[in-house]
């Protein structure tokens, strides 16, 4: 799901985790209320679950091709990871 990235980023986890409850809340009654619905729309729109509220966030999703291509070339290795190959075990 692609805006899993833009939720990890954000910091939204208590956010999905409201939305979670709601949703169990939503299907364990056998007529959910309108407040309920109305509330589960609105997290809709707050989490881009919908295109419409992809839109309004302006998130777009990536070509294949150009994520493809990302994820061939290696990341640039930190000064700390360079450090630590530097690193020797001693005793």
């Amino acid at each position: 799901m692609p805006q899993a990235a833009a939720w990890e980023r954000d910091h939204m986890h208590m956010v999905l985790a409201d939305y979670a409850i709601l949703r169990a809340r939503l299907y364990g009654e056998d007529v959910p209320s309108a407040s309920l619905l109305a509330e589960k729309r609105n997290q809709e729109t707050v989490l881009g679950l919908n295109p419409k509220a992809m839109r309004s966030l302006l998130w777009e999703v990536a070509d294949a091709d150009d994520v493809g291509e990302k994820r061939t070339t290696a990341p640039e290795k930190s000064r700390t990871a360079s450090k630590r190959t530097q690193l020797k075990i001693v005793g």
